[in-house]
């Protein structure tokens, strides 16, 4: 074999190797020669074997994607992190080439690899700018940013944080011209960040708004995205990126969260969120923060710490001061575990006395407390006692704490009035079996004075104490919170879970109030059927079912009225109870157990509840006190995961500021004193008065109403359902005819979501009108009735 045909052998056969250091044995001394005199710059990479790969990528059209093929350019991308390579490609017109088969390619992979190997090469100034000034490549740059293959994505997003390198060095760069000239540039980051599940994505789409962040010019930032919006985006990142609570992050995760939180610093700082009248957002933010927050409760996590931990920890300090700008209450929650932080830092050097603190843990330390005294100039009194009381035990009393930092300490910061102006010196309240009880002092002082947004604090105690022997929860993170009633709590927990356009399950007829408020929240709105045995699971199946089929997101929660519906006066049957807890566990939503008539039932035996079945924390249960105790207290209590709960209570702060605190001590003063074996006979009590109502109501209906109507005896409840007979729209006969002749009943359609809708139904109550009134008002509406029935306006 001659020299020559050595040398064209090599370069035309799969023999060509893309390194030049090849082992002497495979071939002989004159192959190794001319194929060692092929390498490129100071690299050990052949030429031949490059410009064999670039000839087979041009012929990709014509012979088609090949194994080979992806793993030569696979080789190649490797090789462009050497400067060598990536200027010996330019020089060859690979721009041209990746121009070209860009727009013709229809390979997903192709065009990442393409993507990734021009990334590198981005990465020589002189190549970056080249590209940039070349209008076919950026126009096709801009095409496939829309495309929907995640790591051609990547990919892209690689480049552009090379190009926002080069911004930063050259302000005058064309790249600020072409980016700018992007029409949906922002638009893309901010879907990303909203809904890809892709890790690698987002933590690289950080990578590029990190980038963007830190430009000398940060005006590029504020052109680029609507600040609000991107808010919003980045806590959908996080959510997606760090989606469970942590006892511990990893290297890796705080480096992301580090990014995530140097970024978010970055965008809050231009007081968009100041502004920003979405309060969910802020309300998720401070979710998040103290998701990062929660591990360093831990001192495993603390001592010693390290800088990414002490970044991330002060970072979370500036964005906490800019939602306070919002007039936003912080969470206590977060503010106890910086006491917390602040206490193990300190007891570090008490616990080993041979360590001395780093300059990281003292400069953390200062910044913290500094932090803590910025806010003592804030808060309440309440506040604080709020913040204190979820502490360790290491400050767990407020006196001390307070007095250790300054004990000279005055507080000109909270706005309470002083009680000593109040006109009421004492409060006696007399019970209906002789005892009583007395306010006076600093009971009535707090009684009367603001209170802490979780609820009066002895109360929060005794309440759990009953929930405990009331429903035996089969898991150990919820509390309760107190509410101004259970219709307050209904709404807050809408507001604060719920999204325009959710799919949201209610059982069907339902309470009014529930209807109106997730009609003005826009939520797809699915009307579960019931039963004399209450909610009916099958429906729940098909509504599922359906959407799974279909691609359509689904149902994100469930409202449940369990015993004594309001309107029907069911109970759920205990099989259906356990049937839908497993179907929200299949389904994965949330349960709101509206519970206001769970004592007043007129069953044999007190039933299950929800929350007593719910192992995981997806049961919302609510309780009132109005049907039991008092309407006019208006005090609700919601019983939950304490994360859920952390979650309403800044909207109670933030709306109500709390419930109302003469109530909440009166109550408490009433379940001290009685204790649950009392309250248990106060409530067969109440049953027995409603069961005899019950029964007085439905032997008048029967008397007056058998021919004109259908009903079902009710279980529990202050309401009997009647389907009319001969009338198919209750609410004009009820308009027309029963109001002028001074009968007041509720028409079936006000409890429908469409109530345009005819509905034959009506809803009597019986819990407050005497026998008299009973008989008197069905004899009167049973005349109503035959003389409507024979109209055909009615039917």
């Amino acid at each position: 074999m001659s020299e020559d045909d050595s040398s064209e052998n090599i370069s035309d056969t799969d023999y060509v190797n893309y390194s030049v250091m090849l082992e002497s044995g495979q071939f002989d001394n004159k192959e190794l020669g001319t194929m060692r005199g092929d390498s490129i710059g100071d690299t050990v990479y052949s030429a031949k074997w490059i410009i064999n790969t670039l000839i087979s990528l041009s012929k990709v059209q014509d012979v088609g994607w090949t194994q080979k093929l992806e793993n030569d350019l696979c080789i190649l991308w490797d090789m462009t992190a050497e400067k060598d390579i990536a200027m010996y490609l330019y020089e060859n017109d690979f721009l041209k080439i990746v121009e070209a088969s860009l727009e013709t390619s229809t390979v997903p992979r192709l065009t990442e690899i393409l993507f990734g190997i021009i990334g590198n090469m981005s990465c020589q100034t002189s190549i970056l700018q080249s590209m940039g000034n070349n209008k076919q490549l950026v126009k096709t740059i801009w095409r496939n940013l829309l495309s929907d293959d995640t790591e051609s994505l990547l990919q892209i997003f690689r480049l552009l944080q090379a190009v926002v390198w080069d911004i930063q060095r050259n302000p005058e760069s064309q790249w600020v011209k072409n980016i700018k000239e992007c029409d949906f540039f922002s638009e893309v980051v901010i879907f990303v960040l909203n809904s890809s599940t892709n890790n690698d994505l987002l933590v690289t789409t950080l990578d590029l708004l990190l980038s963007i962040s830190q430009l000398s010019d940060t005006n590029l930032l504020l052109e680029l995205f609507n600040i609000e919006k991107l808010v919003s985006a980045l806590l959908e990142c996080f959510m997606q990126v760090i989606p469970q609570q942590k006892s511990h992050f990893t290297e890796a995760e705080l480096k992301v969260i580090e990014k995530w939180l140097t970024v978010l610093s970055t965008v809050v700082k231009f007081d968009q969120i100041t502004n920003n009248k979405n309060s969910k957002d802020i309300m998720k933010l401070m979710e998040i923060i103290f998701k990062i927050l929660q591990p360093y409760k831990h001192k495993s996590n603390l001592i010693p710490i390290d800088e990414n931990s002490a970044l991330c920890i002060q970072e979370c300090i500036e964005i906490i001061l800019y939602i306070q700008k919002t007039k936003t209450c912080i969470i206590p929650e977060i503010n106890s575990i910086i006491i917390n932080i602040i206490c193990k830092l300190k007891s570090a050097e008490q616990d080993d006395f041979k360590t001395r603190l780093d300059d990281i843990t003292i400069e953390l330390i200062d910044y913290l407390e500094r932090y803590w005294v910025e806010m003592l100039g804030i808060y309440t009194t309440d506040h604080i006692k709020d913040i204190l009381c979820i502490c360790n035990k290491q400050v767990a009393n407020t006196e001390t704490y307070l007095n250790s930092n300054n004990p000279d300490a005055i507080s000109f910061a909270g706005g309470l009035p002083n009680t000593e102006t109040y006109p009421y010196k004492e409060l006696n309240v007399i019970y209906k079996d002789g005892t009583c009880s007395k306010l006076e002092g600093q009971e009535l002082a707090s009684a009367l004075q603001y209170g802490s947004a979780r609820g009066y604090l002895p109360l929060m105690k005794k309440f759990r104490e009953f929930q405990s022997k009331w429903h035996n929860p089969k898991w150990k993170n919820w509390d309760v919170i107190f509410t101004c009633g259970s219709q307050d709590a209904c709404s807050k927990i809408y507001e604060m879970f719920i999204d325009e356009g959710d799919p949201i399950m209610v059982q069907s007829p339902t309470y009014t109030a529930t209807i109106n408020t997730l009609a003005s929240l826009n939520v797809d709105f699915i009307e579960i059927t019931q039963d004399a045995d209450g909610i009916i699971p099958g429906q729940i199946i098909k509504v599922c079912e359906e959407r799974l089929r279909d691609g359509r997101p689904l149902p994100k929660l469930i409202y449940i009225n369990p015993i004594g519906a309001n309107p029907t006066g069911t109970v759920l049957s205990e099989s259906r109870k356990k049937q839908i807890y497993e179907l929200a566990q299949k389904y994965n939503f949330l349960i709101i157990e509206d519970d206001a008539y769970y004592f007043i039932n007129f069953l044999n035996k007190q039933p299950t509840s929800l929350f007593s079945l719910d192992t995981e924390g997806r049961v919302i249960r609510l309780d009132s006190i109005s049907k039991i105790i008092s309407a006019g207290m208006r005090l609700g209590c919601i019983t939950a995961h304490t994360e859920l709960l952390t979650k309403l209570i800044m909207h109670v702060e933030n709306s109500v500021l709390q419930a109302n605190s003469l109530s909440q001590v009166l109550l408490f003063k009433l379940f001290d004193l009685w204790e649950k074996d009392r309250l248990d006979q106060h409530f067969k009590s109440i049953q027995d008065f409603y069961r005899t109502r019950r029964n007085i109501m439905l032997k008048e209906i029967e008397k007056h109403l058998t021919g004109l109507a259908e009903w079902t005896e009710p279980k529990g409840g202050f309401f009997i359902w009647l389907k009319l007979i001969g009338i198919d729209d209750t609410s004009k006969f009820i308009m027309e005819k029963c109001v002028p002749n001074g009968i007041f009943i509720i028409p079936g359609n006000v409890f429908n979501y469409d109530i345009n809708k005819p509905d034959q139904h009506i809803r009597l109550c019986y819990s407050y009108g005497t026998q008299e009134e009973i008989e008197r008002g069905l004899s009167k509406l049973a005349e109503l009735i035959r003389k409507a029935s024979k109209l055909s306006i009615y039917k």
